[in-house]
């Protein structure tokens, strides 16, 4: 059984993860830079 809402929510919510993991990411390496 197929439930397409779960998985377009599944992706926008490791979407979102991936992109706050990557925020994160980039401001801990700045300011390990400085």
């Amino acid at each position: 059984m197929h439930a397409p809402h779960i998985v377009s929510m599944l992706n926008s919510y490791l979407g979102w993860a991936t992109a706050a993991t990557g925020f994160e990411l980039r401001q801990r390496s700045f300011d390990h830079q400085n």
